[in-house]
């Protein structure tokens, strides 16, 4: 008789990095494991919204939405509100600051004329 081991994998950044790069493969198949494997995980609602903004962001996976019953859009003010309280994790601030920072250096490079400082980080200033 097989016994199965269930053991709880704790999410990190490095599984979040990991499971986005999946998303983002070009295989549909990596995606849908991905998936699989990220709800298996039983992240929190405010996580699942950060992986639609790491790969809806960058890659356009609208099956995330249906995959995670997310709203069909969400914007940073949203999520803002969603995150600025005090409840938030330690890995859900870390990676809302690193996405958000990325969003910003993405929307300062859209104008063709401006030199865009690479160096520059969003500060945000959290509810304690």
């Amino acid at each position: 008789m097989i016994k199965e081991i269930e053991k709880k994998v704790e999410i990190t950044q490095e599984i979040f990095h990991n499971i986005v790069q999946m998303m983002k493969s070009s295989n549909e198949e990596d995606f849908f494991i991905a998936v699989e494997s990220w709800k298996n995980m039983n992240p929190t609602a405010r996580l699942n919204m950060l992986l639609y903004k790491a790969v809806v962001l960058d890659f356009g996976r609208r099956e995330l939405v249906k995959e995670l019953s997310l709203p069909q859009t969400l914007t940073w003010a949203e999520a803002w509100d969603a995150f600025n309280v005090v409840s938030t994790t330690d890995l859900e601030k870390v990676i809302f600051k690193d996405l958000y920072n990325k969003y910003v250096k993405q929307l300062l490079s859209l104008n063709t004329n401006t030199k865009v400082i690479r160096s520059i980080k969003v500060e945000l200033k959290w509810k304690t």
